[in-house]
């Protein structure tokens, strides 16, 4: 396999893959962990599509083939909402270079991390170690979750 990517924006067609790997990967995740899938599912979905509409999403792709997605990063200057790369492209730096790619290089910016896995704290701490960013913490979901109901409302989707 070549290990070689593309880092590009988004489009609606990648949009599939953002929430089944979004979805998959977070699953086994406390306190998702002890939801039912039911629940989880249809929580996360609403999450997954306020995240969309609000925020940038990048992705990283093969070079020269901008189907074939690698990994890919959704946020805002400020707010990493999830970064997910495919298990054959870990340790390649594709989560460092997604997450610099979309919030820049700020040794002095605090990082917001609404859901974070264990290897979200691992790229955190390497962040915070190579001075890209100062710090970074999680916001509580409860926060998350209120947004969204808030946007559903307005939406008219609720």
């Amino acid at each position: 396999m070549d290990l070689a990517y593309n880092i590009r924006s988004g489009v609606p067609s990648d949009h599939p893959f953002v929430y089944s790997s979004w979805l998959k990967s977070l699953r086994q995740t406390p306190p998702w962990l002890f939801l039912t899938n039911k629940k989880y599912f249809e929580k996360m979905h609403d999450v997954i599509e306020y995240f969309l509409s609000k925020n940038r999403l990048l992705v990283a792709s093969a070079q020269g083939m901008p189907d074939d997605i690698r990994g890919w990063v959704l946020a805002s200057p400020s707010v990493v909402q999830y970064v997910y790369v495919k298990q054959g492209n870990r340790r390649l730096c594709m989560a460092e270079n997604l997450v610099k790619a979309s919030i820049g290089s700020d040794p002095e910016r605090k990082l917001i991390v609404p859901f974070i896995t264990r290897s979200g704290e691992k790229l955190g701490q390497f962040l915070v170690n190579q001075g890209i960013i100062r710090s970074f913490s999680a916001s509580p979901a409860w926060e998350v979750f209120d947004a969204v109901r808030d946007w559903k409302r307005a939406a008219g989707k609720s």
